[in-house]
């Protein structure tokens, strides 16, 4: 059997969605209604995924609660074997003015105080991030805002990380949503 998709996606509310990860006896990932023979194949993995819209504001969000999360999401960054040596390298001696820039960033998405200016695709080409360091900076996030956050706070801040690790990735060109050209040596 031969299967495209990866996901069944299902919720309770319009901003609740519920993914099975399927695979196949011949370990190849399977939609549920592609699924011909349900005995032949194992759930991978169930998530829970909340969407929050982008118009809503973010309920029981304080410049507190984003200095805390900020803090403790990059003291723990500076410990991690794969994202701390990144880190370190390219801020050495500005861990304070980045950690302020951070604040003002997640209170500009969080609590739209447009304190934020900056341009951080730019700032974040040439230190040769690729997909894993994402997902790695992501689960660390998301780690890091369950533990400082109520969940629905929680729920925004890895909400909109996810967006905005999706829309550095597509700008630095990596990642499964990045622009595939074909090489000069394959023209089409």
């Amino acid at each position: 059997m031969l299967c495209f998709a990866t996901r069944r996606s299902f919720g309770a509310s319009e901003h609740e969605r519920w993914q099975v990860h399927l695979r196949t006896a011949n370990d190849t990932t399977c939609d549920l209604k592609d699924a011909q023979h349900p005995l032949s194949i194992s759930v991978v993995e169930v998530t829970k995924e909340i969407n929050i819209p982008l118009i809503d504001p973010a309920s029981g969000i304080t410049e507190d609660l984003i200095q805390r999360l900020v803090h403790t999401f990059y003291d723990r960054v500076l410990q991690d074997d794969d994202l701390g040596p990144i880190f370190r390298g390219a801020l050495s001696l500005r861990w304070d003015a980045h950690l302020a820039t951070m604040v003002d960033f997640w209170s500009s998405i969080a609590l739209r105080t447009g304190r934020y200016g900056g341009r951080p695709q730019l700032t974040h080409r040439g230190l040769g991030l690729k997909t894993h360091h994402f997902q790695r900076w992501l689960a660390l996030f998301a780690s890091t805002a369950q533990d400082v956050c109520e969940p629905e706070a929680a729920s925004f801040f890895i909400d909109r990380a996810h967006r905005i690790a999706d829309s550095w990735q597509i700008g630095l060109n990596i990642g499964p949503k990045s622009l595939r050209l074909p090489s000069e040596q394959n023209p089409l």
